[in-house]
Formats: structure tokens, C-alpha cells, sequence
């Protein structure tokens, strides 16, 4: 982009910016608009002294600040839709207050364009029309011109009357129409018209309040009048203008009375306040959601909920001044009387008339003493009071006091001084340690900033980012704290040092006011970061109601980049956004948690059970104490973040926090690795664990408390700490390392028929992690045995090729299970026990395994041999023939006691043995 330099001779750019005249010479470039010069006389206009840069950066982020509440918006819209270069022509007129004065003044934008060395400029020139305007209007000055202006007009109603009598002396058509309309013969004009509370006019009043609203009989609209002082015939006199009532005074939506009408009847309006109420005040009221109300019904729906609320405030406060302030803002002239109870009438109606949605009403208020001036800074205050506590959602109404005025100090400093901050490193990146549950390692860290003033100490972070984001400045903190983040990554890779992966939020202005997808990319180029080790965070709201956002926030993704959604739960669309985008994680704010009721953990159980069905991870905030994170790692949140763990801190405090507080860092490698495992739903099972097996030997990641229960009920680990028997346990299922599925033992322990499903996760060189679940059924009578037995028959079709029941007492052998080509020949199972092995032994065994195998059923020991089993089960693997396909297969045979007083009967299992995979044999 070529500077203003290269556009302007360096000698042209001073002489223009020396002229008196006010204007700002504009440039598009890049998706960016720039202010090139700003001309002494515009600085004179803003605020005489500032110093031009100051000027120009005013101009670029927030040019409209001081224009009237209700031009706002559409001079933005016109002017920047003008600049970019989408508009034919710019010429307009609207409201500013300017330095140095309260009223506001009338100005008069008008642009021109052109190109120069292939670029197109904008100059915009900015002439302050108040005194003409007025001049115009008032038809002060000359009587000719006001003698004119009473036989011409043809549409508005002029008079001209005595100051002493009111007797009208000359009027025009239009004055006479509206005299006969109510059928009035006076020639008085306060015999006629009344103002808008039916009281006699104060015309001498009305002069110096610059007009007000009043109403004749037989008129049925309200008008507009304005006095002015005139000579006539070298007489004072007054010269009367009236015209319909066109919105100047009235908000065209709800009807009510604008702010021009209290600015031009403030002092009335105050004297009778007092008069009414022991206690006066100002109060603001700011209608929420409003946003999600349009994006749901509609805008012209959301006009009328507006009309709505209207109606619902002028109800509530019928004996009361109610104001349109702006878009959906209002302004009561009231006492503090019951105020709380009248604020929650307010609410609940507007809920009501929002068909149920959040939308909620919160109150600034500022008190009237009898020194008030201006009844306009009352307003300013009670907005800035509102304003306070727009992100607190339990507080329905706040006071304005000086601390507030401090609060607007700093966000002027903020956005005057933002340059020389990042300049000075006032502004400084902490971080915030996050938490993987299953193995209490550092696995990652959030970006925070924090702005650290010589003078006005350290900035609340709420005051500075919502000022930046208001001015739009914020993509200039975003981008120096990603470049700081990148900075601090590389020097800890050059040292050796162990790093991990930083989440940082991302603006919607971000996106809006410049390319920062590729803002990014650069900076992490310039380091040499890789992309997995940045996490993007974005609130829901920035991309529910913008594709362009979205469209932008996919990049990231589409590039490799891990999307977060911030705060989610806290908009009105988040399952929406599940279901049309695809973020890798979900970051849960713990003040959700903050009543720690069984409703509320059954709701936040139920959202990281759903994240985890469509493969995103979670991550609660906010944690602060070791109740919310045994709640959260047993229900599965595979990361928490909070005071409890540490608070933002600089990266050097933060790796002696983690020293002194013994947590280890996650391996990079690893991180996938983990994140496999914390994908599986913890709460699907009763008894239920994540075991990992490590060079030295086995730990438990995870176990809930029904799986604690049953293995020290069963003697599995007297200690879930004791690794030894653990290792012990385990020797059955190290064939487990070499496939993946599950694997289920059954065993008998205290009269209960125990079932062990373990299952590997995931592998990583050497380390491994399974899942493990139990089932138990207790079998102490025939019922019991039966109804055991039924209700795993399911799961054991599924498990085992062949389940015999073997009944040494009674000599005979029972087939409970038998599924393939095993015993298409037909064996006679109802022959002895013995005849049955060594039949068995003779048609399916292979020969090398035939002694081995009689040897393994031997009935005689086989009772003793079972009771002294450590789990009462004893296993082998013999070599068995499959007539289907005609070869030997390895099979695991399993034979365990079942618990029958006065009776031996033994369950058999076969099924297929992993060592099938490495060896079978064929019938030559």
C-alpha cells in the first residue's frame, strides 16, 4: 500500500493538513480504511490542541463518537459505504456534539473523490450549519424576509402576534385552516392551543427552549411549534410556526418522545419530577437479546416487540416521563419509589412479550439533586451505569457514582494510549495453565493479556477489551499478543524446554477489519511455529449471525488449525452451531457450576456426553476447587482449567508454578495419544476404568467408584496403588498388547459369576491404554444360577464358540453354547464325563495335544484344581480340529466352578486363541 507520502509531495501533504477549512482526505486499501490528512480546521473542530496523530487515529477507529445516538448508525453506514467506494455520492446532515459544547451542533458532511498514481482518494469536508440552520428556522433577523415566509408558505402555519396579548395579528392560509377546524372565532392564540400535558403555553418559554409539542381542539394530530422574536413595523412581535408532527421530537417506531423533546423541555420536565418524588432519578434501561430476538422472528417482528416494550414501560410507569433513547434503549424520568418491584413487573412482561426468549431488561439509575443543569449528563450517567453491568446477569439495576467516571477515564485512555502500550510492553501475555483429568499434566495453556499502567496500575481486562473492541482497535492486540505468544515458543524450543500447545481468542472484529488468517500465518511462519501448536477460540456469537465470519474461522480449519468454541452454552444458538460446524473443542464455563446442584451437574453430564458422541472434546473453566474436578474427570471432561490448577501468570512464574506444584508436562507425542482415550464415554458403564500399561508396569488413569467397589471386593488389588498385583492380575491378558477388540474372562469369586471386558484404546510406543468394565452376578440358588446365566447368554454367543456345563456329582456333560462347524459330526454328550473327554479328545484335538488336553479335564482333580486357582478359573490352549474349514485352530479352554451346594458343577469356554493368528494346521 502506498503511504500518504508517496500519494502527496511531502511539501502538498503540509499544505493541505495547514488549511482551516475541516476535512479528512480518506483512502481504501486492503479491506482497510485509512485516513491519509486531517486538516487543521477539522482538528479545530474536534477538539482544538490534540495532537494530528491522536486526530487521525480518532478518525479511523472512531470518527462518530460523539454523534447523536439515533444518526448514529446511519452516518457510519453512509459515510464508510461512501469511502469503500459502494456509494454514489456522500451529502449529509446530522447531529455531533462538538468540543467544548453541550448542545448539539449540525453538521453538514459532503464528500468528493479521485484518483491519483491509480489509487482513489476521498475527501469529506465537514461544515458545522448550526448557526445558519437556526437563522433559517427561527426566521430571526429582518422582517421582510418573516413577512415573506408568512404570505408564501403554503404548507407549515405562521402567525404573527402581540407578545403582551397573544392577540394574532396576521396569519397565513395554513394558520387559518387550522382556526377554522375547531371552529374557533378568538383571535387569541393561547385561547387555541395547549401544550402536550393540556396546560397553557408559555410562548415567552418556548422561544428560548427552542420549540416544543402542542395540540388544538379539533385537530387530532399533535404539532410542532417554534416562536421566534421578530421587529414588525419597528414593534416587538412573535413570529408563531407551526407544522405537523414529523417524528423530530417523536421516535417514528414506539411513538414516544425522543431525546430532542427532553433536551428542548428539560427544565420543565425537571421542576415537575421534583415536585412529584422525594428521591428523582434518571433511569436507562437497556432491552437484552435483542440481537437473537431479530436473528429468530425477523426485524420487522423485533419493531414491533420494541412498540411492545413501549407500551409495557409506559404502563408501568404511567404517571412518568418515558423517553427512545436509541435502537433498544430508553429513558424514565422517575422516583426510586418500590423501583426494584417495578423493574421486575418490566422484565417478566417483556418475557412474556418475547415469547419466552432470554430477553431481559437492566436498569442505570442516577439521581437528580436541585443543582442539575444538564439533564442530558444525568442520562450519560445512567447509561454508563447500565453499562456496568452488562456482563453481570444477576444484577438487575446499578447506581451511578464517581467510579463509573473513572471507568470512562480509562476507556478514553485506553483508546487514546493503546499504540504506546504495545510500544512500551505495558501490555504483557500471561498464561493460564490447562489440565488433562486423566493424567493431571500440563497439556496446554490459554493466552490471556494484561495491561500493566505506570500510572493507573494494572487494567481490568473487561474495561480494556471491550473499549478496543468499540473503537476497533482490537485486531492490534490480538495480532501483538499472537506475535509475543509465537516469540515465547520459539526461545523455549531453542533452550531445549519442554512446550505445549496455547489457545488464544480471536475477535469478530478480528475477522471483519482485516485478513487475519493471514495476519497469523505470517507471524507463525516468521517464528517457525507449527499450526498444531496454536489453538483458535471463538465465542459462538461471532460466527452465529455472519457466513462471511464463518466462512473465515473455516480457513483456520481447513489449514490444520484446532477451532475452539469459547463459552459455549452461553448464546442462543449453540446447538445449532454443533450441527453446522465442526470444532475440535468445547471450553464450559464453571460459573454455570457456580449452585453445584444435582440439576445442574446432571446438565453439564449430559453436554459432555453428547460432545463426546460427535467426537468433540471439552473443557471447563473456572475451576476453583477439587469438588468441581473429581465431578468433572469422573463424568469424563478430558480437561479443566482454573485458580484451582493456577491463575494467569507470566511464562517464567509459570513454569516454577508447575515445578513447585509437582505437575509434569505432557509430550507432545503424546497428546493424540491421550486425547483418544479421553474420547471414550465414562459414564456408559457401571463399573468402569482406564488402565495403562507403561514400561515399569500398569496405573490406573481413570476408575469410577463402582469399578473401585467390586475390584476390592474381589480381591483384584488390595490397592488401586499396588502396581505389583496389578501386574499379577494382567499376566492372563498381556496377549491383549498384540490386537485390538475385547477380550472377556469370567471367573467365579464369592458365589458371584464375575465377566473382565478389557479392551485396548490406544497404543504409543510403548505405552498402552485399555478399558475395563465388570459385570458380577451373584448365583446362590437354582433361580439365581438360571437367571445369572440367561442374562449373559447374549453377550457369551458373541464371546464363545462352545459352553459346556459339566456335572461331575451326576457324570454327564450339558452343551449350554455351540455356534460353527465344531461338532457337525455329532458328539453323544449324554454319555459319562470321561467318555465324553476322551471322545472329544480323539475326533477335535490334535494329536500333539491330545495327553496334554485329557490331562487339563482330568475330572478327578478338576474341582481342587479350579478352588485353588488365585482368580478361580485355570485356562490352556490346545490345538482343535474345525470341520467347516477343515484345519486346527488354536482354542483357549476355560474351565471355572459354579457354585451349587453339595454339588461339582464346572462351566467350560471355548473360543478362538489369539495364538490362531500366528499358527494353524491343515489336514494334509
Amino acid at each position: 500500500m502506498e503511504s500518504a507520502t508517496s500519494l502527496f509531495p511531502t511539501e502538498v501533504k503540509e499544505t493541505l493538513e495547514k488549511l482551516d477549512s475541516a476535512f479528512a482526505i480518506y483512502q481504501y486499501y486492503d479491506g482497510v480504511i485509512r485516513v491519509l490528512v486531517v486538516s487543521n480546521g477539522l482538528i479545530h473542530l474536534m477538539e482544538p490542541g490534540i495532537t494530528r496523530e491522536k486526530a487521525v487515529k480518532r478518525m479511523e477507529m472512531n470518527a462518530e463518537k460523539h454523534t447523536h445516538p439515533d444518526d448514529q448508525e446511519r452516518v457510519e453506514a453512509e459515510i464508510q459505504s461512501y469511502i469503500r467506494g459502494e456509494s454514489n455520492g456522500l451529502d449529509i446532515i446530522y447531529r455531533k456534539r462538538l468540543y467544548g459544547k453541550d448542545a448539539y451542533a449540525m453538521l453538514h458532511a459532503k464528500g468528493s473523490d479521485q484518483v491519483i498514481n491509480g489509487q482513489r482518494i476521498v475527501l469529506i469536508s465537514y461544515d458545522d450549519m448550526t448557526a445558519v440552520l437556526d437563522k433559517e428556522s427561527s426566521v430571526q433577523g429582518a422582517y421582510e424576509k418573516s413577512l415573506f415566509q408568512v404570505v408564501d408558505n403554503r404548507v407549515d402555519a405562521f402567525a404573527i402576534i402581540n407578545p403582551d396579548t397573544f392577540k394574532i395579528e396576521i396569519s397565513n392560509q395554513a394558520m387559518n385552516t387550522l382556526l377554522k377546524k375547531g371552529h374557533h372565532n378568538t383571535v387569541y392564540f393561547t385561547n387555541v392551543f395547549i401544550d402536550a400535558k393540556g396546560q397553557p403555553i408559555d410562548l415567552h418559554n418556548v422561544i428560548y427552549h427552542h420549540g416544543g409539542i402542542v395540540s388544538a381542539s379539533g385537530y387530532d394530530k399533535d404539532m410542532i411549534l417554534r416562536v421566534s422574536a421578530i421587529t414588525w413595523h419597528h414593534q416587538p412581535r412573535l413570529m408563531i410556526h407551526l407544522r405537523p408532527f414529523d417524528f423530530y421530537y417523536y421516535d417514528a417506531m414506539t411513538k414516544l418522545p425522543n431525546m430532542t423533546y427532553l433536551r428542548s423541555d428539560s427544565q420543565s420536565i425537571l421542576n415537575e419530577t421534583f415536585d412529584r418524588y422525594a428521591h428523582p432519578i434518571v433511569l436507562f434501561l437497556d432491552v437484552r437479546a435483542m440481537k437473537g430476538y431479530n436473528h429468530t422472528y425477523g426485524f420487522t417482528a423485533g419493531d414491533r416487540l420494541l412498540s411492545d416494550l413501549a407500551r409495557i414501560i409506559e404502563r408501568t410507569f404511567p404517571q412518568d416521563y418515558v423517553f427512545k433513547f436509541s435502537e433498544d434503549h430508553f429513558v424514565v424520568i422517575t422516583g426510586d419509589d418500590q423501583l426494584t418491584e417495578r423493574l421486575r413487573q418490566v422484565e417478566k412482561q417483556i418475557e412474556t412479550a418475547g415469547r419466552g426468549l432470554s430477553t431481559n431488561v437492566r436498569g442505570g439509575i442516577c439521581y437528580l439533586t436541585k443543582d442539575v443543569k444538564d439533564i442530558m449528563s444525568a442520562c450519560d450517567q445512567a447509561k454508563l451505569a447500565c453499562d456496568a453491568i452488562k456482563s453481570e446477569p444477576n444484577e438487575l439495576f446499578r447506581i451511578y457514582d464517581e467510579s463509573l467516571t473513572r471507568h470512562a477515564e480509562i476507556y478514553d485512555f485506553v483508546i487514546e494510549h493503546l499504540d504506546d502500550a504495545l510500544k512500551h510492553h505495558d501490555i504483557k501475555v500471561y498464561y493460564q495453565p490447562v489440565i488433562r483429568t486423566l493424567t493431571g499434566q500440563l497439556c496446554s495453556m490459554e493466552a490471556l493479556s494484561r495491561w500493566d499502567d505506570p500510572h493507573y496500575g494494572m487494567l481490568n481486562p473487561g474495561d480494556f477489551i471491550s473499549a478496543l473492541e468499540e473503537t476497533h482497535q482490537i485486531v492490534h492486540l490480538d495480532l501483538y499478543v499472537i506475535k509475543q505468544i509465537c516469540m515465547d515458543m520459539r526461545n523455549a524450543m531453542n533452550l531445549g524446554l519442554s512446550v505445549v500447545p496455547v489457545s488464544f481468542n480471536l475477535s469478530r472484529l478480528d475477522f471483519i477489519t482485516s485478513d487475519i488468517f493471514t495476519e497469523v500465518e505470517r507471524i507463525l511462519a516468521q517464528y517457525q511455529i507449527p499450526r498444531s501448536m496454536i489453538y483458535i477460540e471463538i465465542t459462538e456469537s461471532i460466527i452465529a449471525n455472519s457466513s462471511y465470519v464463518r466462512d473465515q474461522v473455516t480457513r483456520f480449519k481447513d489449514a490444520g488449525y484446532q477451532v475452539w468454541m469459547d463459552d459455549f452454552g452461553s448464546g442462543y444458538s449453540s446447538l445449532n452451531l454443533l450441527k453446522d460446524y465442526d470444532f475440535d473443542e468445547l471450553k464450559l464455563d464453571m460459573a454455570f457450576m457456580s449452585s453445584f446442584t444435582k440439576r445442574s451437574k446432571d446438565i453439564i453430564t449430559s453436554v459432555i456426553a453428547m460432545a463426546k458422541k460427535i467426537g468433540i472434546q471439552t473443557l471447563a473453566e473456572g475451576v476453583e476447587t477439587k469438588e468441581q474436578f473429581d465431578f468433572l474427570k469422573e463424568i469424563g471432561c478430558e480437561k479443566v482449567q482454573g485458580y484451582y490448577f493456577g491463575k494467569p501468570m507470566p511464562r517464567n512464574t509459570l513454569r516454577e508454578h508447575l515445578k513447585h506444584h509437582q505437575i509434569t508436562i505432557e509430550k507432545r507425542e503424546e497428546t493424540d495419544y491421550y486425547r483418544q482415550a479421553g474420547a471414550i464415554e465414562l459414564t456408559k458403564a457401571d463399573a468402569l476404568a482406564l488402565l495403562e500399561k507403561e514400561a515399569h508396569g500398569y496405573r490406573y488413569l481413570y476408575y469410577n467408584n463402582e469399578y473401585r467397589q467390586l475390584a476390592k471386593q474381589f480381591g483384584y488389588s488390595q490397592s488401586l496403588e499396588d502396581y505389583d498385583a496389578l501386574q499379577n492380575y494382567f499376566d492372563s491378558l498381556k496377549a491383549q498388547d498384540s490386537r485390538d477388540g475385547t477380550i472377556t474372562t469370567v471367573s467365579m469369586k464369592k458365589g458371584y459369576m464375575l465377566f473382565l471386558n478389557v479392551r485396548k484404546v490406544v497404543s504409543c510406543k510403548e505405552k498402552s491404554i485399555f478399558e475395563l468394565s465388570i459385570d458380577a452376578a451373584y448365583m446362590d440358588d437354582r433361580h439365581h444360577y438360571i437367571k445369572a446365566l440367561n442374562s449373559f447368554v447374549t453377550e457369551m454367543v458373541q464371546l464363545y464358540d462352545i459352553v459346556n456345563i459339566v456335572h461331575l456329582n451326576e457324570n454327564y456333560v450339558d452343551g449350554f453354547i455351540e455356534k460353527g462347524a465344531l461338532f457337525e459330526s455329532g458328539i453323544n454328550r449324554k454319555q459319562n464325563v470321561d467318555a465324553f473327554r476322551l471322545s472329544y479328545a480323539h475326533r477335535f484335538v490334535h494329536p500333539d495335544d491330545q495327553k496334554r488336553y485329557l490331562d487339563f479335564v482330568e475330572s478327578h482333580s478338576l474341582v481342587n484344581r479350579i478352588r485353588d486357582a488365585k482368580y478361580g478359573t485355570i485356562s490352556d490352549r490346545f490345538r482343535t480340529y474345525n470341520e467347516k474349514n477343515r484345519r486346527y485352530e488354536w482354542k483357549l479352554y476355560t474351565e471355572l466352578l459354579l457354585p451349587r451346594e453339595n454339588q461339582n458343577i464346572v462351566m467350560e469356554l471355548i473360543k478362538t486363541s489369539i495364538m490362531e493368528e500366528n499358527e494353524n494346521w491343515k489336514l494334509g
